[in-house]
């Protein structure tokens, strides 16, 4: 009952301090309901569906450390800092991401009194905070509200698998917070200690996102770091702007020096390996199929439409063969259709979808991110799982280069509808 109360103040106290704007506020409560259900319902597919898997794993792994908490204290925080002091029995002691994940998950369930369901719940809030939070943003400085809300809070798979205990509700949660603080940090001009706390919270986003996701990380924080500096800057020459695109290249080289995996020498080897060791563990129906990939970037280039297209749109209908495969499939030939329109629009009727940097650079992030997935993870699951991180960015834009045909829509169908912008 405690957590009850715990959980309703704190949607009570969020709700009263940034319930607002107030074309969003209509949104929040069908939204956190949507949110914290998808949570609860992500861990019922998980026990009845596919009869265990990672959230009950983590959470076993989390329990083990809680417990160890409450019996000795001082261990617990050596455990949490040194892996030489951890409990036995850990499921995912020699897998550091997971492990990290764990530890993380070991304090929400201490404070759920070791529930599975309300620790779920904790992580769903989050990552439903974190969202709100970017959305408000997004309202503030470039409206389109419908737009914001169909892509942030009622598209069935992103908000899906980006609640619960898994980990990308933690990483989703983490990279809408830390591209909030970005859009409001170069939108706004405030005071120096201002300025400062959303730096501080940045960087304490970046050091966690790392260890949970480093492939994530390796591409946001470089285009995030690299937008704040050119929009501070103000840049107005074009050679400056020359430059700022170099300092681009050096951010994205740069990342790929912070983990093994990202090394230049090792990084196609990686990729391929992972490929390699998911396609094994799967059946041919259930994966994307690449044209003899190898660790080379000529095999690399010759698969790349594939994995571009396949990251962004699939499973779709006839790709895998569970339920979960079916209605996914389904939602992306929405979201194909969507994109295809935008694009249209975008091309052809030179429609503006919002400040070319901003866009330029979402697309490139979006872009990265479904080739490298697709290509790396080219399970149907996995990459349903996976692409919660840039498919309502996606989305966002998707609907806005829309706006035409939705507004002959309304106007067609529902003439007394008070216009809003999408």
């Amino acid at each position: 009952m405690c957590n009850v109360f715990l959980l309703a103040g704190l949607v009570l106290i969020h709700y009263r301090k940034v319930g607002k704007p107030s074309i969003l506020r209509d949104y929040y409560f069908p939204a956190l309901g949507i949110k914290l259900t998808s949570g609860l319902l992500l861990g019922v597919v998980y026990q009845f569906y596919y009869q265990g898997g990672d959230t009950f794993n983590f959470f076993h792994d989390a329990s083990l450390l809680a417990q160890l908490a409450l019996s000795s204290p001082s261990q617990y925080v050596q455990a949490m800092v040194n892996n030489q002091h951890l409990p036995p029995d850990l499921l995912f002691g020699d897998q550091p991401r997971a492990l990290f994940f764990a530890k993380l998950v070991s304090l929400p369930c201490l404070l759920s009194g070791f529930n599975y369901w309300f620790t779920s719940l904790y992580f769903s809030l989050f990552c439903f905070f974190s969202t709100w939070y970017l959305c408000r943003v997004l309202v503030l400085h470039f409206q389109a509200s419908r737009a914001v809300a169909i892509g942030f809070f009622f598209y069935p798979s992103a908000v899906f698998w980006s609640a619960g205990l898994l980990k990308e509700s933690m990483a989703v949660g983490l990279i809408f917070l830390m591209v909030s603080l970005v859009l409001e940090w170069i939108k706004n001009k405030e005071n120096r200690l201002i300025i400062v706390f959303q730096a501080a919270v940045f960087m304490i986003g970046a050091l966690l996102l790392w260890p949970l996701k480093y492939y994530y990380a390796a591409v946001l924080v470089p285009l995030l770091l690299f937008l704040a500096v050119f929009y501070r800057m103000n840049f107005r020459h074009s050679y400056h702007k020359i430059g700022m695109v170099l300092t681009l290249i050096v951010l994205l080289f740069a990342a790929t020096w912070i983990h093994p995996n990202l090394y230049a020498v090792n990084f196609l080897q990686a990729l391929v390996k992972n490929h390699n060791l998911m396609l094994q563990a799967t059946q041919w129906e259930n994966a994307i199929h690449f044209w003899d990939l190898q660790p080379s970037w000529g095999s690399i280039m010759l698969n790349l439409p594939l994995a571009f297209f396949s990251g962004l749109f699939r499973p779709l209908p006839g790709d895998g063969i569970t339920f979960l495969h079916a209605l996914t499939g389904l939602e992306n030939c929405l979201l194909l259709l969507i994109t295809a329109g935008a694009g249209y629009a975008f091309i052809r009727k030179k429609i503006k979808i919002g400040e070319r940097l901003l866009v330029g650079t979402t697309l490139f992030y979006i872009a990265a991110l479904s080739v490298f997935l697709a290509l790396s993870s080219p399970t149907f699951g996995t990459l349903m799982r996976y692409k919660a991180a840039f498919l309502p960015f996606l989305l966002y834009l998707s609907l806005r280069g829309c706006k035409p045909w939705f507004d002959n829509f309304v106007l067609k169908y529902f003439p007394s509808q008070r216009m809003k912008k999408i």
